[in-house]
């Protein structure tokens, strides 16, 4: 059986990279829990030998090691805090070869654009261009504002002014 894949070479590049950061942050993260394992084990166990034997030189260095793993253990817990807040940070990304493409997909024969403007801050997009008509124009608005990746459409009362070629400007606000 064979399969077809229809994305852009860019994009199943972009999806590659994608999971080769998905996959090495799950590693790292394996990596500092066997770590984290280990210190406690070693911890308890240099705990256990400093409680059943007496002051010797061997218990110095026992505390020392004690000193050592605790050192180790901040140290894993706070690489433990920066990858959550890259996994995070990967997280709330938007992908904008993405939206472009849902845009795409939803206009309508008869729509030429001529700018679009992505905020990441905001999750908007800005789109401005013109329709062959005003039914095209009100087509492409319906279409907007029931597509489920747009939470909310702002769209001036002035684009349906024209009754052909009207020009038009939409601020699409992304659902989360």
């Amino acid at each position: 059986m064979h399969e077809l894949n229809l994305l852009p070479p860019v994009r199943r590049q972009q999806l590659q990279q994608e999971s080769a950061l998905v996959n090495i942050s799950r590693l790292i993260r394996r990596i500092i829990i066997a770590f984290a394992v280990l210190t406690l084990v070693g911890v308890t166990a240099a705990v256990f030998f400093v409680v059943t034997s007496g002051a010797t030189p061997q218990t110095v260095a026992l505390k020392e090691s004690l000193s050592q793993y605790q050192q180790l253990r901040r140290d894993i817990n706070s690489q433990n805090a920066r990858l959550t807040a890259i996994t995070q940070l990967t997280r709330q990304r938007i992908t904008w070869s993405d939206v472009i493409g849902k845009l795409l997909g939803s206009l309508p024969p008869g729509v030429t654009l001529q700018q679009i403007t992505a905020d990441s801050t905001n999750s908007r997009l800005l789109i401005i261009g013109q329709a062959s008509s005003r039914d095209v124009l009100v087509t492409l608005d319906q279409q907007l504002r029931s597509a489920a990746w747009i939470s909310h459409v702002d769209a001036p009362a002035d684009n349906l002014l024209e009754r052909t070629n009207p020009s038009f400007t939409f601020t699409l606000t992304l659902a989360p």
